[in-house]
This record gives C-alpha cells, structure tokens and sequence, in this order.
C-alpha cells in the first residue's frame, strides 16, 4: 500500500489536546482516526475511473432553479449523468467505461479480489448493526458519526501500470461478527478484522465470514470534489441520500459512490465448466450519424432495467446504435427487445444495434435516484 495523504477533520488537528474534542474512542482497542482520505497518494493516484473532472460549465445545481450554481463554475465534479430506462429518465454516477472485448466473458466474481501487483476490486467489511450507537454528532466537534458503522475497505482505486491489470470499482463485501462491544466507528481498519480461519482473533473479537456475502458496486472517490446534484429538489451533496456514503480505510474517513448490488449468476460453459458470474445488463448507446457518441454524453445511454428491477445490473454492456435522420439524444427513452410486443415509438429497437458491444460502463445509480 502507498502512503496516503490525509488532511484532519474538523477541529480535530487544531484541538485534539482539548478533551472537549471528539477524534474518535476512549477505548483501548479502538483503531485511531488518520484524518480524510483524498483520491491521490504521494506516490499513486486513483485509477482515472475515479477521479472527478472539472466541468466547464459546473455542476452544483442551485435545487431551486436546477442551474448551475455559480460559486461552483469549474469545480471539480462527479457529474450525474441522464440515461432512460422503461420510459423514464434514470440519474446515475459514471465510474467510467472499458473496452468490453478486452473483458472477461461471463465476468466472474474474482474481479472483486484485489490483485498483488496492482488492479483488481476491494473486498469490504459491512456490519452497520452490530455495533452500540455512540453519542449524536456535533459537528462542530466530531470528526464523523456514530449512529452507525461504516463499511471498511481493505484496498483503494489506485492506479496500476501492471500489464493488463484492470482497476474495478467492485466489491466483496463481508459481514462482521463481534464478541465485545464495540461503540459504532470504534473499528476503522480491515486488518483489525480477523480471518474466519481466527474465530474472534480481531479487535473486540471482530472475525469476518469466510465467504462474501454479496457483491456490490462500491467507487472510492475524492473527498475534496463535490458530487452534483441530479435534479432539481433532492439534497445537496452532503446531506441523507445524495448518492454517497462514508466508509474506512487505515484509519481515514473515505466518500463513496454506492451502485448498489450486483446479481450473481452460475455459468456452465460447453465443457461443463460452472463459473460464478456477475449479472451485466445490454444497454443502447445512441451514436450520431457519423461518429460515436462518448459512453458520458448525457441522454444518449439506454438501460433495459431500471434501479430495483430484477434484471437490473450496474454494469452495462453497451451495443452503438446510429440515430436516424431527425433524431437526437432523449428523443429514445427505452429499448425495445425481441421479447416484447407493441413497442412505444420512441423506444429504440435492440435488432438495429450492434450485435457485439463496444464500451462496458460502470455506473452507480439507487431507486431514489430513478425519477
């Protein structure tokens, strides 16, 4: 692991001599509080996927007006995104796309596992319950929460120039068992967690389960970068259901994207050969006439499920599909497959796409997020 490169929550740095100041438990197995995580370390920065860009225009939307705000013009930003999805429209967060023929078929869940010499996913400890809430926050003093734990991760989103490494925004995650109480965000660091293999050998007796309890996608991102809001009238960043969430890693506090969970499937290839696979959807993206439309222009992607349907997956294979003459991105708000009959007319049709997809997106959307 590489250095990171903390700064200090609030007043904590400044205070931490006051008893009056909160930077984390009293209790002598408590992990300590490093400060904030930010998407570079002194030697590595995140994988691209993860980074905020700086949009020309902005994108810190007043809710009122749902324009630009203008304090923020250039600030780097995870930009929502619009698609449509069964004739609505569906905000997400774009976790950036990779050629889909240089992927694995089906994509097996080993992806989640982070590699030794660079790339690979994160595995994450979640236990939200199993913990005693903690005083409310001040935050005027208090460095972060305890009403609640947050998921720990044992790995960030750093780049790697390790040959054909792939950095996946995508979790195993594990539940948590605990013989002592703990006080919620008492435990901060995945190595204080012991193995199933050492049953209550962690801090307060913490022992993972030995196998993952589901697969989520889970994007580390910048804490120093705003986060749009996708429509006018939901919160802020930074307030309940803005679309991120804090967790751990080492100590430092850390924002991320939350996509949500991702289906599993077994595989049985024509050798007989079973592979555990993660579900991934085929979606549409509309290309004009001549050229190819870029897998973060707005309105142009189509999704055959959306948010909280069965079929529905955060990962997308997308298939180009040229627009016709008079028409342009959001005059398509859903895909019509050879299942379906009596297709709406402005649902595009999945026979005129391509067959093979080009671009495999990853993207974090939640139900509060489909309007």
């Amino acid at each position: 692991m590489s250095n990171t490169h903390p700064f200090r929550g609030p007043l904590c740095a400044l205070l931490a001599g006051f008893s009056a100041i909160s930077c984390g438990s009293d209790s002598n197995q408590a992990d300590p509080y490093n400060g904030v995580l930010t998407s570079y370390t002194y030697e590595q920065p995140f994988d691209s996927k993860f980074i905020a860009q700086a949009a020309a225009t902005g994108c810190i939307k007043d809710p009122a007006t749902g324009k630009n705000d203008a304090l923020f013009p250039a600030y780097p930003c995870y930009e929502p995104q619009q698609a449509f999805a069964k004739g609505s429209p569906v905000w997400f967060y774009n976790i950036g796309s990779i050629k889909t023929s240089t992927l694995p078929s089906p994509l097996p869940t080993t992806v989640a596992d982070p590699k030794l010499l660079g790339g690979g996913g994160t595995h994450v400890d979640i236990f939200p319950h199993s913990c005693a809430p903690g005083a409310a926050r001040d935050a005027r003093l208090d460095a972060y929460d305890k009403a609640f734990q947050f998921p720990i991760f044992n790995t960030l989103p750093v780049a790697t120039t390790a040959f054909g490494a792939i950095v996946w925004p995508i979790a195993a995650t594990y539940g948590v068992n605990l013989t002592t109480n703990e006080t919620c965000n008492d435990l901060k660091d995945s190595r204080s967690i012991a193995d199933a293999s050492n049953p209550g050998g962690g801090s307060y007796g913490a022992t993972r389960t030995a196998q993952p309890t589901s697969y989520e996608l889970m994007a580390i991102v910048d804490s120093t970068s705003a986060i749009g809001v996708p429509l006018p009238g939901q919160p802020l960043p930074g307030l309940p259901n803005a679309g991120w969430s804090y967790g751990w890693y080492e100590g430092l506090l850390l924002r991320y994207l939350d996509g949500g969970p991702i289906k599993t499937n077994v595989v049985i290839d024509n050798n007989g050969v079973s592979t555990t696979a993660l579900q991934v959807m085929d979606g549409i993206i509309l290309d004009p006439s001549s050229g190819y439309a870029a897998t973060t222009d707005q309105k142009v992607i189509l999704l055959p499920a959306a948010p909280g349907d069965d079929a529905y997956s955060p990962i997308v294979n997308l298939h180009d599909y040229t627009l016709e003459s008079g028409k342009k991105p959001g005059d398509y708000v859903g895909i019509c497959t050879a299942s379906m009959t009596d297709c709406p007319a402005n649902y595009a049709l999945m026979s005129k796409a391509k067959p093979a997809a080009y671009a495999t997106v990853f993207i974090a959307a939640t139900p509060l997020q489909a309007q």
